[in-house]
């Protein structure tokens, strides 16, 4: 969830000074010393960094006490225009991100190219499950996916994914296996999957078929699942406590941390 903090550099009842000349109005554009709207970034991860944390602040000023902002991380919509100087955004999922923010005057004066600052999350330590996204909004009726993600495995040769799901919530439309993603691509698999709707469970066991396969190591995307939202509200996906992981031996590879997605449904 995105909290905004109100800024109290602005004032929102203000209207730009109207004036015959030009140049008494410096949001005038035919102003010589007119300066176009301009948001600077004051508070952020440090640019290309990684932090081990799924929340960032972001904090910004303006270049006039008129002006209102917008902002967006990654290619999501623009926020509304407001007086907000800041925002802080949580369940950010394991990725490289770019933060951006724009100004503009109470004249529709708008900056052209944003201010940004780019970062990359890495809060989850594995051998662990993760959903990505971590945080979905969405509408009634609507469809969207999550991936199910694997983060830091050595030596996997078998595993069992059990999702569960609210099912007067969600309902299940369609899954895959992501056999041509970098993880899962050459490997000969034994599948086994089962979906309970009414009940809000997925099952899917994958195990590598011969030990002359090489084991599955790294991170990356094994499963895309897409749901549909039925009802108002807010819910998750969880990770059931009958997942595993194992190597070829049959021993269990432990996982660390599985990480649900909450699901906000308007």
């Amino acid at each position: 969830m995105a909290v905004l903090l109100m800024a109290t550099n602005c004032d929102i009842f203000k209207t730009p000074v109207s004036h015959e000349n030009p140049d008494d109005n410096p949001l005038d554009p035919d102003n010589p010393n007119y300066e176009s709207p301009m948001a600077t970034i004051v508070e952020a991860p440090v640019g290309g960094r990684t932090i081990s944390t799924d929340v960032a602040t972001f904090h910004w000023s303006g270049n006039n006490d008129d002006c209102q902002f917008s902002y967006r991380l990654n290619s999501e919509s623009w926020s509304s225009w407001s007086l907000n100087t800041s925002v802080i955004l949580d369940y950010l999922d394991e990725m490289s991100h770019l933060f951006q923010v724009i100004a503009k005057y109470p004249t529709d004066s708008v900056q052209h190219i944003p201010s940004e600052v780019s970062f990359t999350v890495d809060a989850i330590d594995g051998p662990a499950l993760w959903l990505y996204h971590k945080k979905v909004e969405t509408t009634v009726n609507d469809t969207f996916s999550v991936k199910v993600m694997l983060d830091e495995v050595t030596d996997l040769a078998m595993m069992s994914i059990v999702l569960d799901f609210d099912p007067a919530y969600l309902q299940i439309q369609d899954y895959d296996i992501l056999e041509n993603e970098v993880l899962l691509i050459g490997k000969d698999l034994i599948k086994v999957d089962q979906l309970e709707n009414t009940e809000g469970r997925l099952t899917i066991y994958l195990a590598l078929v011969s030990e002359t396969q090489e084991a599955i190591s790294g991170s990356g995307p094994i499963i895309n699942i897409v749901f549909k939202s039925r009802s108002r509200g807010s819910t998750e996906i969880l990770f059931d406590e009958k997942c595993y992981l194992r190597e070829f031996d049959n021993s269990e590879i432990p996982i660390n941390i599985k990480v649900s997605s909450i699901v906000t449904i308007n």
